[in-house]
């Protein structure tokens, strides 16, 4: 799979393209972080995924783990 990252007009990120998300396999995950490093933000565009597919997509940057929510 090739993934292209287009650099968004401002201050930081890019936008991933040319990655379903939801066939992202460990060698893509090494792109990704590398990106993730250059760029500082990620945009997918265009992606629909459930609940575990979003925590099995997450997981591929390491473990994941719960954030209490404050009551404002």
């Amino acid at each position: 799979m090739s993934i292209a990252f287009r650099p968004c007009p401002g201050a930081l990120g890019a936008e991933a393209e040319g990655l379903d998300v939801r066939e992202c396999r460990e060698a893509d995950f090494g792109e990704l972080r590398a990106a993730l490093d250059r760029h500082m933000v990620l945009i997918f565009r265009g992606q629909c995924l459930d609940r575990d597919q979003h925590k099995a997509f997450s997981r591929g940057f390491g473990p994941l783990c719960r954030v209490p929510f404050v009551e404002p």
